[in-house]
């Protein structure tokens, strides 16, 4: 095998991996004009993540194990976590340390 054949293998081969990291690190994200916190305050516990991605776009990311917990980047930096399987049990805004539950059951500050 020449050089020319085994370059051309090589890319072929990692460039998929390369892909797929893009997409986890949130590259190529595009938030639709939808995602604002006023709009993430009207999701509602029950709503099929469909609709979430047909209203909102893509996720930045997700963080989640076991569940999904799909990220969204606010104009100002801050963040939006939806949490879902098939659909919506929670909808968490970050800002800075601040956490602030606009749907699902109350945080529990003594949780760890």
């Amino acid at each position: 095998m020449n050089l020319l054949s085994l370059s051309l293998l090589l890319l072929l081969v990692l460039s998929p991996t390369a892909l797929a990291s893009d997409k986890a690190k949130g590259e190529g994200h595009v938030p639709t004009k939808k995602c604002t916190l006023q709009n993430f305050q009207l999701l509602k516990v029950g709503t099929d993540v469909k609709t979430v991605f047909k209203d909102f776009g893509e996720p930045l990311r997700d963080i989640g194990s076991g569940i999904h917990i799909y990220e969204y980047k606010l104009a100002d930096d801050s963040i939006i976590r939806v949490g879902c399987v098939t659909t919506v049990f929670y909808v968490d805004h970050i800002q800075g340390k601040q956490n602030t539950r606009l749907a699902g059951p109350a945080i529990d500050p003594n949780a760890k």
